[in-house]
Parts: structure tokens; C-alpha cells; sequence
């Protein structure tokens, strides 16, 4: 089911709910997100609070409309929060490749470097989602890492596990403390 879970997006449908529990489809970060959110949306309304945060997420131009979406409601939830959902074109691949897990560090370089020459501010860190980088290293694709990407724009990189929890917390600021086992890498 989880390798369908872009069509779904593309048609601009929420997952269907045997998608959030077949396993398979657990671990993959779309309904992962879904279904922690959904999960904890009533915990988050209670803790929720003024949070001064201003962040920039990295993602593909397919998962962009979701993750716009969830950002939305956390920062409905954490009204100090700021979420800019920055979706990369894959000039590398070519466009018609939408995924985020095949951006490389030279796209996203090139166009967070453009937004900042048009005078966006892209917050006080990049969140760049793990399946974008190798297992085990924080290398991309295309062989550069996530420090040439720190010195490139000048912003750290939080590196965002899989899980809807993971994704959460980063756009919070709290700790990001994942499993590596549960970590989705390309090999």
C-alpha cells in the first residue's frame, strides 16, 4: 500500500485509514505523520503554547502540500511557531521526479541560495528529512554532506527521522531523538 501513498497526495486525498494500519505503510514517513498527528493532536492543544520559532523544511515537490498542511497545524497549535515548507525542484534527476528521498544537496543549495538573494529569510534552522541522506552518514546523493549544506547557507541542519513523532518534535525545537533502526535511507 505505502508505495501508493503518492498518488494519493498527488490527487490531493488523505491517506485512506488501511493505509495508517497496514505496518508496511507505518514506516513510511507519510503515515507516519498522519497517524502520530492524529494521535496527539489532543495532546498537543493541552501542552501546546507560545513556542518563538522560525524554521525552513526541506522537501520534495510531492510531499509539499502535506507537510504544508501539518505545518499549519502545529503552528495553529504553537501560534509562536513559524514553518516554511521550502518544496526543491530535482534539476538533477529532472522535474518530473517529485520525491524528497531523491533531492540532492546541489538542487537544494542552489534554490534555498535563490530564495535568500530574493530576500526570504529561511528561519533559524533547515529541518532536511533522513531519506534523503545514505544509511549510517549524512551524505547525499549527489556526494556532498550536510556540513556543505551548513556552509552553503549559513543555517544549521536538523536531520529529521521518519516517524510522525520525529517530524513533529523537529518543528518544535524539542529534542530529536530517534531510533536508528527506524531511520529510511537509500543504500
Amino acid at each position: 500500500m505505502h508505495r501508493m501513498n503518492g498518488i494519493y497526495w498527488q490527487a490531493g486525498s488523505s491517506l485512506p485509514k488501511r493505509a495508517m494500519t497496514d505496518i508496511s505503510s507505518l514506516k513510511t514517513g507519510s503515515a507516519c505523520c498522519a497517524c502520530s498527528f492524529r494521535r496527539r493532536k489532543k495532546r498537543w492543544r493541552i501542552t501546546g503554547g507560545k513556542r518563538q520559532r522560525v524554521v525552513t523544511d526541506i522537501c520534495g515537490l510531492l510531499a509539499a502540500p502535506y507537510i504544508e498542511r501539518l505545518s499549519r497545524k502545529i503552528t495553529e497549535a504553537f501560534p509562536g511557531t513559524e514553518i516554511r515548507v521550502s518544496p526543491i525542484r530535482n534539476d538533477f534527476f529532472g522535474e518530473r521526479i517529485t520525491v524528497t528521498g531523491l533531492l540532492t544537496c546541489r538542487d537544494i543549495i542552489s534554490q534555498l541560495k535563490e530564495r535568500q538573494e530574493r530576500g526570504e529569510e529561511l528561519g533559524e534552522e533547515l529541518l532536511l528529512p533522513v531519506t534523503v541522506l545514505r544509511r549510517g552518514e549524512e551524505v547525499f546523493l549527489d556526494d556532498l554532506t550536510t556540513e556543505d549544506l551548513v556552509r552553503a547557507v549559513g543555517l544549521p541542519v536538523r536531520i529529521v527521522g521518519g516517524s510522525g513523532d520525529d517530524f513533529v518534535r523537529a518543528q518544535l525545537g524539542l529534542s530529536n531523538e530517534y531510533r536508528e533502526k527506524d531511520r529510511q535511507y537509500y543504500e
